[in-house]
């Protein structure tokens, strides 16, 4: 992590955020004092799924019932998050038609 930067990656995934995120489930989010020392909690997680719910922002689910959920970028032509898979790369900026 190097704030607001999140990098957690898999055996065959990567995710990159560079706008705020949050971990709902465990309590912290980029601006969390010390938010670094909590992001190993993430650590042996399995990248599940990215939930695209109206209305809501992307969340991606991690296994034991842990999320990431993206935050409103500040410029709406940013492309804050890359999801990258075999044979594909997710990305899109949350202020995208794609998402409303």
């Amino acid at each position: 992590m190097n704030d607001p930067i999140l990098t957690l990656f898999g055996l065959s995934w990567s995710l990159n955020i560079s706008c705020p995120w949050s971990v709902p489930e465990l309590g912290f989010n980029a601006d969390t004092p010390n938010s670094g020392d909590r992001v190993p909690e993430l650590v042996g997680l399995d990248l599940l799924r990215l939930d695209v719910v109206e209305g809501r922002l992307p969340a991606f689910q991690l296994s034991a019932g842990v999320s990431i959920v993206v935050d409103d970028a500040d410029d709406p032509n940013d492309e804050p998050w890359v999801m990258s898979l075999p044979s594909l790369v997710i990305t899109a900026g949350t202020q995208s038609p794609y998402w409303s």
